[in-house]
């Protein structure tokens, strides 16, 4: 019998290494990497893991998290057939991301391909790829996703959930990430229990040495607040910091100690290598060897970048809307801005949806000549050292970061469910 047990345990091993092969296959620019942890030079975890569960976190980040923060999913994770309890259809962190035993966050569901950070009454920021990833009627912008008390998920309700209705603002490049922002607008404004980030309000460098937060859905999980990032490099437009994230953090809130949003999450480093036919966080010492960590694009200079070319937000830019931008501003009555249906605009589609995607730092998004020269410099070094979010990648391979990543989390989750039905 014990031969027949081990024979078992082999064969199990053997399925579960042959579809983490598979899924490698299938991803195309994520290549399965089997040499030790130790031997790495890419993390996302820095020094010790910071990541705290929202019922374990300050009561401070507890209300951004609650007022503020919002996860990008799928539709079909969600069960919306019941208002008062809203259901959520998806797998384990250990079975969707085949992770070792030792990991955290085993039994906790994996919903979320990215966050977002509410920035006015109807509007939410995240970054361009999370929405270059999903067409928007395929998309729900979900509040209330973290765990209030151990092994206890929020309630969610028909209140906390909410379609995209257009792309208000689009930029992404993914061949050189100099920008990687959008904003989404929401099918109603939100209610009384949410309130929009408040701003840093200025468009200075983050201090070197400064303090950080991010609040998100990494690896697709219930909200993790990780207070114990350190800005280690800055420049006018954008910054990076030893925040513990992964793949569902893009497009995250980066928060001062202040509780101003100062930015948000763009790309970062591998998050997991194969362990013993397993996955396991990929970890480096604080601060990493080679100075470069998570990439976050500066807020205040993304949203007055916003205002410029679009400027339709009295919340954000000081302005009215017109009938027709796409927006609908407290007491507008404009029809379609103002309709509390799901508009299903496709991403690239006509209208009130706004895209740009200057090839080179224009004037409005990245000013000063010299400035822009120095973040185009360090972009460069930061995109050779990008990952995907679910099977590592090999460092220096060109990768760009978690955009691939996210693809590879949404493929991933589908992949899972489809095995399940």
């Amino acid at each position: 019998m014990e031969r027949n047990l081990r024979r078992a345990s082999g064969m199990q091993a053997h399925i579960r290494w042959s579809f983490l092969t598979l899924v490698g296959i299938l991803l195309g620019g994520c290549t399965l990497q089997t040499e030790d942890v130790a031997s790495r030079t890419e993390s996302v975890v820095y020094g010790a893991d910071d990541r705290l569960d929202y019922y374990d976190a300050p009561p401070r980040l507890q209300e951004i998290a609650r007022r503020s923060v919002a996860a990008l999913m799928p539709a079909d994770v969600l069960d919306e057939s019941d208002a008062r309890n809203v259901r959520i259809l998806a797998g384990r962190f250990e079975d969707e991301y085949y992770a070792c035993r030792d990991q955290r966050f085993l039994d906790q569901p994996v919903a979320a391909f990215c966050s977002s950070t509410l920035i006015d009454d109807d509007l939410v920021l995240t970054a361009g790829h999370c929405v270059d990833s999903l067409a928007c009627e395929d998309m729900r912008v979900v509040f209330d996703y973290y765990y209030e008390r151990t092994d206890q998920l929020a309630e969610i309700t028909a209140n906390d959930v909410y379609r995209c209705a257009g792309i208000v603002w689009f930029q992404y490049e993914p061949e050189s990430r100099l920008n990687d922002y959008a904003i989404i607008r929401l099918n109603r404004h939100v209610d009384s229990e949410r309130s929009p980030a408040r701003l840093s309000g200025t468009t200075s460098p983050v201090p070197v040495g400064s303090r950080v937060t991010i609040i998100g859905f990494g690896a697709g999980l219930p909200a993790k607040i990780d207070e114990g990032g350190r800005v280690i490099w800055s420049g006018s437009h954008f910054f990076e910091a030893t925040l513990d994230a992964f793949g569902g953090n893009s497009g995250s809130g980066v928060f001062d100690e202040h509780g101003g949003l100062v930015g948000v999450l763009s790309s970062g480093r591998t998050d997991f290598v194969i362990g013993d036919a397993c996955y396991e966080v990929n970890v480096l010492d604080d601060p990493p060897a080679d100075g470069y960590a998570e990439v976050s694009f500066a807020a205040q200079r993304t949203i007055d970048q916003f205002c410029a070319e679009v400027g339709a937000s009295a919340h954000l830019c000081g302005t009215r809307g017109v009938c027709g931008d796409g927006l609908c501003d407290p007491g507008e009555t404009c029809i379609p801005d103002c309709v509390d249906v799901p508009r299903p605009d496709s991403l690239r589609a006509s209208g009130s949806t706004t895209q740009t995607q200057p090839a080179v730092p224009d004037a409005v998004g990245w000013g000063k000549a010299d400035e822009a020269a120095s973040d185009l410099s360090r972009m460069s070094g930061a995109m050779r050292r990008g990952g995907c979010s679910v099977a590592s990648a090999a460092a220096d391979s060109g990768v760009t970061g978690w955009a691939l990543g996210v693809s590879c989390l949404t493929l991933v989750m589908r992949l899972n469910r489809r095995r399940r039905t």
